[in-house]
C-alpha cells in the first residue's frame, strides 16, 4: 500500500489517473465492442471481406483527415475560448460549410474514378458516397463534445457505432439474414450519425453558411498546422492497410486488420491517460515546476507500463490459441504479425508519454519533424518489405517506425530536461 502512496503522492498524477481511468473504462467497453464485432465479422463472413472492410475503413480514415482538415483539434483549440453563444455557432457553420465543401471534391474524385475503374457495383457505390460525408461529421461531432466537456454524450458518440454494429450482426449471425459487410457498416453509422444528431441537438449548430474564399483560407491557415501533424499519425497507423492492396489479397488484409485490432489492445490505457495528460504537463512546464513535471512522467509510464504488460504476456503467450478460439482456426495466421505489433507497442508504453511531454513543453515542430521522418520511413519500408514478406512485412515497418520514432523523442527529451522518462525497472526500489 505504501508503494501505491508513494506512487500518487502528487496532485498531478492524481489528477492525470483520475480522468484517465475515466477514459479507460469508455476505452474498454469501446475494445470490447470492436473485438466482439471483428469476431462476429470473421464467424458470420470471411477474412476475405474482413479485409475489404478494413480497406474501406482506412480509405474513410484518410478522406476524413482530408475533409476535417485539422479542424478538429482546431475546435479542441477555439471552444474554450468564445464567450458567446453566436461565435460559437458561427464557428460551427464555418466548419460545416468546409467539410461540405470538400466532402463534395472527394465524392465527385471517388465517381471519376469508379467509372474510370469500376472498383464498386453501383449499390456500393452509393453506399461508400454517403460514408463520405457521415463518417468525418461523426469524427468531428466527439471532438466538439471533448471540447465542450459533455462527457456522457461524448461516451455516446465513442460506442454508438460499435454497439450498433454489434446489434445488426447478432440478428444477422442468430437469423441468418445475409447482407454485404460494407453496407452493414455504414447502415450502422448512418443510423449512429442521426442518433448523436438528435442526442446533440441543442449542443450542436448543425447548419451551414456559404462562405467567402478569405474565410476559407482564414480557416485553413489556423487549421493546416494540424492537419499536418494528423497526417504523420494517420500515415503510420493506416497507411499499410492501403499500400497492402497492391501486393497481396484481401483474405491476408483481413488477417492483418485483426493483428492489428489484438495487438493494439495493450495500448488501452497508454492512449487513455495521454487524453488527459496534455494539460497537466503543461501547467507544471508553464508554472517551472520542471522536477514535479518529471516525475509525474516518469510516475506514469511506470504505471502504464506495469499495467500494460498482463495483457501483452498473455497474447504473446497464447495468442495463437485465442485467435483460433475467437475467430477460427484459418486466422492462426495473424499470429506472427500480432506479435510484432505487440512487440511495437511495448516499446510505446516502455519509452512513455515523452511526445506529449514534449509537445506540452513548445517543441511542437520537434515533434511533427520527428513523426515526419517516421512515417516516411514506415511507408518506404512498406513498399520494400511486402512485395516479400506481405503482412509479415507490413507488421516489421510498423515497429520500426515507432522504435524510431521513440528513440527521437528520448534523445531530445534527454537534451532539453536533462534526463529521460522511460520505463526504469530500478524506480520500484526508490518508491517502495
Amino acid at each position: 500500500m505504501s508503494i501505491i502512496n508513494n506512487l500518487i503522492n502528487t496532485s498531478s498524477l492524481k489528477k492525470i489517473l483520475k480522468g484517465g481511468g475515466i477514459s479507460v473504462v469508455g476505452k474498454l467497453i469501446a475494445v470490447l465492442l470492436t473485438f466482439t464485432f471483428n469476431v462476429l465479422v470473421a464467424r458470420i463472413y470471411s477474412a476475405e471481406q474482413l479485409g475489404e472492410l478494413a480497406t474501406l475503413i482506412s480509405a474513410l480514415d484518410f478522406c476524413s483527415l482530408i475533409i476535417i482538415f485539422g479542424t478538429d483539434t482546431l475546435t479542441l483549440k477555439l471552444l474554450p475560448i468564445f464567450n458567446k453563444k453566436e461565435e460559437i455557432n458561427n464557428y460551427f457553420e464555418k466548419i460545416n460549410s468546409s467539410v461540405i465543401s470538400i466532402s463534395l471534391i472527394i465524392i465527385t474524385i471517388f465517381i471519376a474514378l469508379n467509372i474510370y475503374y469500376d472498383f464498386a457495383s453501383r449499390s456500393i457505390l452509393i453506399f461508400i458516397l454517403i460514408s463520405v460525408i457521415l463518417y468525418p461529421f461523426h469524427n468531428l461531432l466527439k471532438f466538439i463534445l471533448r471540447a465542450l466537456h459533455k462527457e456522457l454524450k461524448f461516451f455516446i458518440a465513442q460506442i454508438s457505432n460499435q454497439s450498433l454494429l454489434v446489434l445488426s450482426l447478432c440478428f444477422i449471425y442468430f437469423f441468418g439474414f445475409k447482407l454485404d459487410i460494407i453496407i452493414v457498416y455504414i447502415l450502422a453509422l448512418a443510423f449512429s450519425f442521426l442518433l448523436n444528431v438528435f442526442i446533440n441537438i441543442k449542443t450542436f449548430h448543425f447548419r451551414a453558411k456559404k462562405l467567402k474564399i478569405k474565410e476559407y483560407k482564414e480557416l485553413y491557415a489556423e487549421s493546416f498546422p494540424f492537419f499536418l501533424t494528423a497526417s504523420t499519425g494517420i500515415i503510420i497507423s493506416k497507411s499499410d492497410i492501403l499500400i497492402l492492396n497492391l501486393f497481396t489479397t484481401q483474405e491476408q488484409i483481413g488477417y492483418y486488420h485483426i493483428s492489428i485490432k489484438l495487438g493494439f489492445i495493450l495500448t488501452i490505457f497508454f492512449t487513455s491517460i495521454n487524453k488527459f495528460i496534455g494539460p497537466v504537463f503543461s501547467k507544471l512546464y508553464h508554472a517551472n515546476q520542471i522536477e514535479e513535471l518529471l516525475n509525474s512522467a516518469k510516475k506514469t509510464t511506470f504505471i502504464i507500463f506495469l499495467l500494460s504488460l498482463p495483457p501483452a504476456l498473455l497474447l504473446l503467450f497464447f495468442g495463437e490459441n485465442i485467435l483460433m478460439l475467437f475467430f477460427g482456426k484459418e486466422f492462426s495466421n495473424s499470429y506472427v504479425p500480432m506479435v510484432i505489433i505487440i512487440i511495437s507497442q511495448i516499446v510505446n508504453v516502455f519509452f512513455g508519454s515523452v511526445g506529449v511531454l514534449l509537445d506540452m513543453s513548445g517543441n511542437q515542430k520537434f515533434v511533427f519533424k520527428a513523426t515526419l521522418i517516421s512515417a516516411i520511413a514506415n511507408v518506404v519500408l512498406n513498399f520494400i518489405l511486402m512485395p516479400f514478406y506481405g503482412i509479415l512485412g507490413a507488421a516489421i515497418a510498423t515497429l520500426f517506425s515507432v522504435v524510431l520514432n521513440n528513440l527521437m523523442f528520448t534523445f531530445a527529451c534527454k537534451n532539453i530536461f536533462g534526463e529521460s522518462i522511460y520505463f526504469k525497472p530500478n524506480l520500484f526500489k526508490k518508491w517502495n
